[in-house]
């Protein structure tokens, strides 16, 4: 189907009849049309030679496999060419046989029948019974003893797995696998013309110029036996000044000393129209070259005539009829009209509903591609003629129907934050939009997208869309905005980026104040990584949340794995640096918000006042029921504790001489620590 202007023209153009009794074909003048006009005249394109050869001697040249042909200077006449014809010589007796294409064929090996399985149903496992006898001889049975068996013992049974169907597979019998064999035609000939826009074959020649653009390639021309002229129409290429025709023979094999396996171009020796070089091309595996034989009766021209269209008016004088041929336009329907058109309904006959390959009912969303791969401009449905009213109803529906292809998402922010809401919506027409805080139109939101820019506690809100098609249909969605005002976090111990004084150190973190709480059951404290939530102590009060952690130096780390006891895997990262941070969620909310901070571990090895930390207990720490001191150790120091329930006096600790760590149980009164020299 084609879109038509005010006026055209139809032709006919006969092939394969020449004009002579039992071989011609004419069309049938006819009265005045019924419908529409024309003039009393006709169109006939009779073509002008702007190329002709000829001969007087036939001298054919071979060369198959090869594509060959004649270079012609048209010098300035008609340039849409229609057809060319061409003379050619051919043995095909001999020719290798046709054949048809065959594709490869996998081996496949022979496979077994599977019989088929029935399903088996799930059994569950039943408990034993034991067996019981009769003990009461007031209630005993006529004919029964005390000590008779009153009911048997029931053995278990196990639980049984469901078994599933299995269907029947039938044998396979094995394939041979089969090599591709290519198609191979009857013997037939290609026409191609090319422009002389190549490289310079001759760079002292300017006119040899080498053929370059392919302008028309023809269908395969079946060859027949002996001398035969064969013609190829309907063209309809723009030439240029100098273009060479050539044709390639395909499926003979032989050449002029292989009798009924040959074909062959002829000879021409004289330009009659047009004119031509006496040489001509030939392309082989070495590129295009030019020819010339040696013969001394013809040229090095092959016989060839090209005919340009030439349309002119006529009419028929002898003619009793108005010169009108009999015929009938008929309009169509142009699917591309129907799909890029701005019908969101269309009503297909069942006709071209086959032939177009729209489904009945067929729905696309807008963007989505359609049968031809154009992009539906707005929601499209399809209904063959025939539907019944169910199907039309529904189709109607679909397409009048508003709503969303995305909707904005819920969101947890925090106090100063921003967002950005986004929907795309549907509907016959030209959809609008309104966005609404907690039912309440927003003035001047009235695109696809809100922005919330530096939120506080009062954007928390339903923030909904309605978006309206243009028969007045509407649909609204919504979406939930929360803003929390959290407490304020400080790291309160080490300072934000100080260097500990020993490798022993407590960390302390406050989050104080704030409108929103911290659930303090989410609290998940990490340093360098590493999980050290379940060693810290968290609370939780009306001021706010407060964590503490005690990070203990292993001095012992040849018997005991890690930098800190209690944590193999904690150790500080370059530079000895300590990277902190705190995760949560607030009380109300399931968005997981974080903190972070950084400080920097003692280095031990960085000498300048050790020995004065040397000469002290450094630190007592509990954790959980046991109680940790933690001095620099040496040889001539030792512990002494004075505790409660030890007795209330000092006592020596002989297994702390040269040690830095002691580690005891809190028996939950006051204890006391101190280094004495041990005594020679």
């Amino acid at each position: 189907l084609i879109e038509v202007p005010d006026t055209i023209t139809w032709t006919v153009q006969f092939s394969g009849v020449a004009n002579t009794d039992g071989d011609r074909a004419g069309l049938i003048f006819h009265n005045p049309p019924t419908i529409g006009s024309s003039f009393d005249d006709f169109w006939i394109n009779s073509g002008d030679v702007i190329y002709n050869s000829e001969h007087e001697t036939y001298e054919a040249y071979y060369n198959t496999g090869n594509e060959f042909g004649d270079e012609i200077d048209l010098a300035g006449s008609g340039r849409l060419l229609n057809e060319i014809e061409f003379e050619a010589y051919a043995e095909v007796t001999s020719s290798p046989a046709p054949r048809d294409a065959v594709e490869e064929v996998e081996a496949v090996a022979a496979v077994e029948a599977v019989a088929a399985v029935e399903a088996v149903a799930a059994v569950e496992a039943v408990a034993g019974v034991e067996a019981t006898y009769y003990l009461n001889p007031d209630t005993l049975p006529p004919g029964k003893s005390v000590g008779d068996l009153k009911t048997p013992a029931i053995a278990a049974v196990e639980a049984v797995a469901a078994v599933e169907a299995v269907a029947a597979v039938e044998a396979v019998a094995e394939v041979i696998g089969v090599e591709a064999v290519t198609a191979l035609p009857p013997p037939f000939a290609t026409l191609r013309i090319y422009a002389n826009d190549g490289d310079l074959s001759d760079a002292s020649v300017p006119y040899s110029k080498t053929p370059g653009t392919l302008l028309f390639t023809s269908d395969p021309i079946t060859l027949k036996e002996g001398y035969n002229t064969y013609r190829v129409s309907g063209i309809n290429v723009d030439l240029p000044d100098t273009v060479t025709w050539t044709v390639e023979f395909t499926g003979v094999t032989g050449n002029e000393l292989n009798v009924g396996n040959r074909a062959a171009l002829i000879l021409g020796g004289t330009d009659v129209a047009g004119t031509s070089h006496d040489d001509f091309w030939q392309k082989d595996e070495a590129g295009w070259t030019t020819y010339q034989t040696s013969s001394i009766n013809e040229g090095s021209d092959f016989t060839a005539k090209l005919v340009a269209q030439a349309w002119r008016s006529y009419r028929d004088t002898d003619s009793e009829l108005l010169d009108n041929f009999g015929a009938r336009v008929t309009a169509g329907v142009n699917v591309d009209f129907l799909e890029s058109a701005n019908l969101p309904l269309v009503v297909v006959n069942t006709g071209l509903q086959t032939d177009w390959g729209v489904a009945d009912g067929a729905t696309y969303e807008e963007g989505t591609a359609m049968i031809s791969g154009t992009v539906a401009p707005e929601r499209r449905a399809f209904v063959s003629s025939d539907a019944d009213a169910a199907a039309i109803g529904n189709a109607i529906d679909w397409v009048i129907e508003t709503g969303f292809t995305t909707t904005p998402s819920a969101a947890e922010l925090e106090v100063g934050e921003s967002l950005t809401l986004s929907a795309a919506g549907y509907g016959p027409g030209d959809v609008t939009y309104q966005w609404k805080k907690d039912g309440a139109n927003i003035d001047g939101q009235t695109g696809t997208s809100l922005a919330l820019t530096d939120v506080t506690k009062a954007s928390s809100a339903t923030y909904s869309v309605a978006v309206t098609g243009s028969n007045g249909g509407t649909s609204e969605v919504s979406a939930v905005v929360k803003v929390f005002s959290l407490p304020t976090f400080a790291l309160k111990a080490p300072v934000e980026g100080s260097t500990t004084s020993a490798i022993t150190h407590q960390v302390k973190i406050w989050a104080l104040g704030g409108i929103d709480k911290i659930d303090p059951t989410t609290v998940s404290i990490l340093i360098n990584g590493v999980n050290v939530t379940a060693n810290a102590k968290i609370k939780n009060s009306v001021r706010g949340l407060q964590a503490s952690l005690d990070l203990v130096e292993n001095s012992d780390q040849d018997t005991i794995t890690g930098l800190f006891l209690g944590y193999e895997t904690l150790a500080p990262g370059s530079d000895n640096a300590m990277n902190l941070g705190i995760s949560f969620e607030p009380v109300g909310g399931d968005r997981v918000m974080t903190r972070s901070w950084s400080y920097t571990l003692y280095d031990a090895s960085a000498g300048g006042g050790s020995d004065i930390a040397k000469m002290a207990v450094n630190q007592i720490f509990q954790r959980g029921e046991d109680l940790y001191v933690i001095w620099p150790g040496s040889p001539g120091l030792m512990l002494e504790r004075n505790s409660d329930c030890k007795g209330g006096g000092w006592e020596s600790i002989r297994s702390t001489v040269g040690k830095g760590i002691h580690v005891e149980k809190n028996c939950g009164t006051k204890a006391f620590f101190r280094l004495v020299r041990v005594k020679e």
